[in-house]
């Protein structure tokens, strides 16, 4: 056979730093329009992107020439600093995130240089018959958390990885 054939999909998930609800819809769409300009730039087939005010949820397809781990750092990486440049640090929303973190008993220091994603992610494989049923889940987040948390979605994510997260609660 020549050539590499290639059928990995990946759902995502991963969390703003301390989980803490930092993005209302006013600054999550233009960001996930910019998570998706970016994939494009770098080769990323993504799928779809989309969330809530304290998450973000991908699936994309991995192909022959990356490695999960990069893809990773080129979608929540560059995102965060183009959140930061955009909106939090000497824009508009700037003394947004320490407020935020004040209120919900966070030292506000802890967010004063600025946004960032929690440390690590979530990741699952996805079967390629099963891609559209990712697809579809990611894309009713707003649905989906008006009746659920983010602790029963990540139980979820461990239950049907089938796997001891270790961790997963930090995330």
């Amino acid at each position: 056979m020549q050539g590499n054939y290639i059928a990995v999909f990946i759902h995502s998930i991963w969390t703003t730093k301390c989980r803490l609800p930092v993005l209302p819809k006013s600054i999550r769409y233009p960001l996930y329009e910019h998570i998706r300009e970016n994939a494009m730039k770098k080769g990323i087939d993504l799928r779809i992107v989309n969330g809530v005010d304290d998450h973000a949820h991908c699936v994309f397809r991995l192909l022959s020439t990356q490695t999960f781990s990069r893809v990773i750092k080129n979608l929540k990486g560059e995102s965060s600093k183009w959140l930061n440049d955009t909106f939090f640090v000497g824009g508009d929303w700037n003394g947004y995130l320490e407020k935020m973190a004040k209120k919900k008993g966070i030292d506000p220091l802890y967010y004063a240089s600025g946004f960032s994603w929690q440390t690590g992610y979530g990741a699952v494989s996805v079967s390629p018959q099963n891609v559209g049923k990712a697809v579809q889940y990611v894309f009713n987040q707003e649905r989906h958390h008006a009746e659920n948390g983010l602790e029963d979605e990540l139980k979820l994510f461990r239950y049907y990885s089938d796997m001891d997260w270790e961790g997963l609660e930090e995330m």
